[in-house]
């Protein structure tokens, strides 16, 4: 019996702790832990939607806890809660971004494997992200000029201005998902949107562990935008049109994540997406996908293809990077990470920013359907201390997805329309990110909504870049023949 086989059996009656379960869409993870004989623990909020999987056989338990506390008092409780539970507690581990810093305490406390608290609070605070960057001798070459807005007095943001220069990027230091970044070209802009932004980070919400802002439906109610921290993602693509209704249990955002804003340099360049599993300080996986033009001046994502177009030389050089970073500078030791990046006109790699857990959205599917590698199954074996080594297919299909933005305000009566592209043979699955008759933010009134996501095959990298773009745009073409008048 090989070694990884022996890992994975290992796994087997594992009492391993999941820190938030985000959205519904989720249940893929504990249906492969459970397909690994794992026991799944869940820490949630109150009515947490995991009950009904504890009642199916899932997962083990869930462990309520009020999320509407400090962050120390839920740490406690977590703490307290687990304790009395009676059992071994072999692991704990996240997938949710704004989990990830009470995930590293939590693991520290029983003295399990996972991330250095020190090391996450690095990653989540984009400021000081850079200054780390910066004074670390191997990536220092990687900085690029930023500044930590304060107070936002008019001086505040000359200081800014004059420290960054134009043109320029805002954005929450421990924000997500492009909510609140906004490109900003000159000082009259930078006055201008500061104000939008801070009002918009100031008023976001925590949903299943994600940040969103409040949308409208069209009969006037009150409902979650679907812009979150990531855009989850059900296992097969029939379910996106009969899922129940998500039960959200809210938090202020300012309980759980740094709303301050940072200034920070525009860079230029291919866009890409760096997916690794680390072990011990080496990567045992690592893929580039190429991002599509964001939609600026917020940045949402587009389309992705992968694997990168870009050439050899220049993947090398954002790989090194990224080991650098997230090893050198950040002191991380194991675990799975999505980090942005872009590649310079110049032909310079340049970091925006470490997630310190397995990317949301499409990413899981994306590797799984490409190299065979499960980055649930890597971080669940790196929850339990065990080597994650995955072993990547020999016959690897291009990947195209996408993540479509609204070009304009409307509406939508039905998304059966979707149904022509989810029926297309390479398509792995396509699913609404917006419900029937919920108010689609267009660019006149600020971030642009998501419309959907799609993931589909292809043959070679070239036909699922330009397969990709195609498709973001018949998307867009589809909703809006369907806007209601």
């Amino acid at each position: 019996m090989s070694d990884r086989q022996n890992h994975l059996d290992n796994l087997k009656g594992k009492n391993i702790v999941f820190v938030s379960p985000g959205y519904e869409g989720k249940k893929f993870v504990f249906e492969k832990a459970n397909d690994l004989g794992v026991n799944c623990i869940v820490i949630d909020s109150y009515a947490s939607w995991t009950n009904k999987l504890v009642k199916s056989g899932t997962i083990k338990c869930v462990v309520e806890i009020d999320m509407n506390q400090s962050e120390d008092e839920i740490f406690e409780d977590c703490v307290s809660r687990l304790n009395s539970l009676g059992i071994q507690i072999d692991g704990i581990c996240t997938f949710v971004e704004l989990s990830a810093q009470l995930t590293s305490r939590l693991c520290w406390y029983f003295k399990l494997p996972g991330h250095n608290p020190e090391s996450v609070a690095i990653a989540r605070d984009k400021h000081r992200t850079r200054s780390t960057i910066s004074s670390t001798l191997s990536t220092a070459v990687y900085e690029i000029r930023n500044y930590l807005i304060a107070s936002g007095s008019l001086e505040d943001l000359e200081s800014a201005a004059k420290a960054v220069g134009f043109p320029s990027v805002l954005k929450p230091v421990s924000g997500a998902a492009s909510l609140g970044v906004q490109r900003v070209n000159n000082m009259e802009e930078l006055i201008e949107t500061y104000r939008i932004v801070s009002d918009l980070v100031s008023n976001l919400i925590v949903s299943n562990g994600a940040l969103e802002r409040k949308v409208k439906m069209v009969g006037g109610s009150d409902a979650h935008d679907n812009e979150s921290t990531e855009i989850d993602t059900p296992t097969a693509a029939a379910e996106s049109s009969t899922d129940p209704p998500i039960q959200f249990h809210s938090n202020v955002s300012s309980t759980l994540a740094n709303t301050t804003i940072v200034l920070e340099e525009y860079i230029d360049g291919q866009e890409v997406d760096i997916d690794i599993v680390l072990w011990d300080k080496e990567m045992t996986f690592c893929e580039i996908s190429d991002n599509g033009p964001t939609v600026e001046p917020y940045f949402g994502e587009t389309y992705n293809s992968c694997p990168t177009l870009l050439p050899v030389e220049a993947q090398t050089e954002l790989t090194k990077m990224a080991r650098a970073i997230v090893v050198d500078a950040m002191k991380f030791h194991s675990g799975v990470f999505h980090i942005e990046a872009k590649y310079t006109r110049a032909g310079f790699p340049r970091l925006i920013e470490v997630n310190c857990r397995m990317g949301g959205g499409p990413v899981r599917h994306v590797h799984l359907a490409r190299s065979g590698v499960d980055l649930v199954t890597e971080q669940i074996l790196l929850a339990a201390g065990l080597p994650a080594c995955p072993i990547i297919q020999s016959s690897r299909p291009s990947i195209g997805f996408v993540d479509v933005n609204a070009r304009r305000c409307g509406c939508v009566g039905t998304v059966d329309f979707l149904n022509t592209i989810v029926t297309r043979p390479n398509v792995v699955y396509c699913k609404p990110l917006i419900g029937p008759d919920e108010h689609i933010v267009g660019p006149e009134e600020g971030q642009p909504s998501w419309l959907a996501e799609a993931v589909f095959l292809c043959d070679n990298p070239v036909d699922a870049a330009n397969q990709a773009r195609d498709m973001y745009e018949e998307i867009q073409v589809l909703f809006e023949s369907h806007y209601l008048s």
